[in-house]
C-alpha cells in the first residue's frame, strides 16, 4: 500500500474560468503539484472537483488535470455530480439556503450573512458522506502513490478517515493559501 498525500486548497486554485484565481496563482500551485509528483513517484492525482462543478464554474481546464497530463499520470475527477450526490443524500446547495433563508426575518440586517454561514454550517453535516464517495473513487489505486487535492476544510477529516480504512496518509500542506 502506497502512501496518499493530502493538499488543501480553496477550490478557485483547481480550475481556470469565472471565479478562479489568477493565471499567476493556478502556475505557481501547478509547479508545486508538479515537483510533488516527481519527488513523491505519485501515479495518481485526484481532486475534490467534478466535471459538472468545472462546467459550473465556467472552468476550462483542472489545474491538476493540466499537471497530469503533462507529466503522464493519471488524474481522477472525485466529487460526487448532482446526480450522485442525490443518490447519496446530500441535496444541493440552493435547496438548503432557500430553507435557511425562509427562516431568518426579512428585514433583519446581517440576513444573507447570516443565511450563508447557516446555509455553510448545513452543507458541512454533508463532508463525511463525501469523503467517503472520494475513497470510493481512489480504492483501486491503492497501490499508487497518490496526490490528493481537496478543500481546506477537509484535510484533517478526510486524513482521519483514510487512516481509518487503514489507508496510509499524511498531509503535505493544510491550507495552500496560507503557505503561499
Amino acid at each position: 500500500m502506497h502512501m496518499i498525500y493530502l493538499i488543501g486548497v480553496e477550490h478557485k486554485i483547481q480550475y481556470d474560468g469565472s471565479y478562479a484565481k489568477s493565471q499567476q496563482e493556478r502556475d505557481k500551485f501547478s509547479i508545486y503539484l508538479k515537483q510533488q509528483v516527481l519527488k513523491l513517484k505519485i501515479s495518481l492525482i485526484a481532486e475534490e472537483l467534478s466535471e459538472e462543478a468545472l462546467r459550473k464554474y465556467k472552468g476550462n481546464n483542472s489545474t491538476a488535470k493540466l499537471v497530469a497530463k503533462e507529466l503522464n499520470v493519471i488524474h481522477l475527477f472525485c466529487d460526487p455530480n448532482t446526480n450522485e450526490r442525490k443518490l447519496a443524500g446530500i441535496p444541493p446547495k440552493e435547496e438548503i439556503k432557500n430553507e435557511i433563508e425562509k427562516n431568518i426575518p426579512k428585514n433583519y440586517i446581517h440576513r444573507y450573512q447570516l443565511r450563508d454561514e447557516k446555509t455553510n454550517e448545513e452543507m458541512k453535516k454533508y463532508h463525511t458522506i463525501r469523503e467517503k464517495f472520494w475513497v470510493e473513487k481512489i480504492k483501486n489505486y491503492l497501490n499508487q502513490g497518490i496526490l490528493f487535492i481537496c478543500g481546506a476544510e477537509h484535510v484533517q477529516s478526510f486524513e482521519k478517515l483514510l487512516l481509518e480504512n487503514k489507508c496510509k496518509a499524511s498531509i503535505l500542506i493544510m491550507d495552500w493559501d496560507n503557505v503561499i
